[in-house]
């Protein structure tokens, strides 16, 4: 029973439902509720703990049902990498289902990003992260639907680095007829090649295109549209 226990307990962790502390919390009285003769005051621990859990899976339940709505917007975003000349930039059409995470992803496939260092989103001065990290709100629990048209977000990649993606939402479009699957994303226009990993953020790429003019060459758009979606998935794998 322990043991059955135990891995509930990490099935719950990895679906995010209990925090490290709570995590912890949960060990304890799990240990104490088996071992101990009388084991009512940490039994009601571990009952409530998992009332929490159940809560918060209530939860995320009904932010699913709020985003089905998001599914009757389009919108048209322009992404600019920041601090960079001549400018990098990308035009790109998203559902209003679009999750944040995913956006990021897509983004970072649309300039070459490989996914191999963390990444942070804000958007209305708040943090979006992915969500074993504690520094802002769960990235996978909200939608591109939850922004407005004039809204500014900011992509920050590699730490590091600090590659910094302006992000505009330029234009909201109502879907009048209901689809029952989202738009696929589009890339719509844009300008050079995109950042390399690990060159040491805008200026190593600024003495890369020095060498290399293709960097800053026109985007070719027919080309990364066939290749976006692959290119996405393999970038959206790194963080699982």
């Amino acid at each position: 029973m322990g043991t059955a226990f135990r891995e509930f307990g990490r099935f719950l962790k990895r679906q995010d439902l209990f925090a490290d502390a709570d995590f912890d919390q949960f060990s304890q009285a799990l240990n104490q509720a088996i071992d101990n003769a009388t084991p009512a005051k940490e039994g009601y621990r571990l009952e409530r703990m998992l009332h929490s859990a159940e809560s918060e899976l209530a939860r995320r339940r009904s932010s699913l049902k709020h985003a089905h709505r998001y599914r009757k917007l389009e919108y048209q975003i322009k992404v600019e990498l920041a601090d960079y000349q001549p400018s990098m930039w990308r035009r790109l059409q998203f559902s209003g289902e679009t999750r944040l995470d995913d956006l990021c992803y897509f983004i970072m496939a649309s300039f070459g990003a490989t996914g191999s260092h963390l990444y942070n989103l804000q958007l209305n001065k708040k943090n979006y992260q992915l969500p074993y990290l504690d520094g802002g709100e769960n990235i996978t629990l909200h939608w591109l639907g939850e922004a407005h048209q004039g809204d500014q977000l900011i992509l920050e990649y590699d730490f590091g680095d600090s590659w910094q993606f302006n992000i505009l939402i330029e234009k909201t479009t109502p879907i009048r007829r209901y689809r029952l699957s989202p738009t696929e994303p589009k890339v719509l226009d844009g300008n050079g090649k995109g950042i390399v990993d690990d060159i040491g953020g805008t200026a190593g790429l600024e003495l890369a295109a020095q060498d290399d003019q293709t960097i800053n060459s026109g985007l070719n758009v027919n080309q990364l549209q066939k290749q976006w979606s692959a290119l996405t998935a393999e970038i959206a794998k790194q963080y699982q």
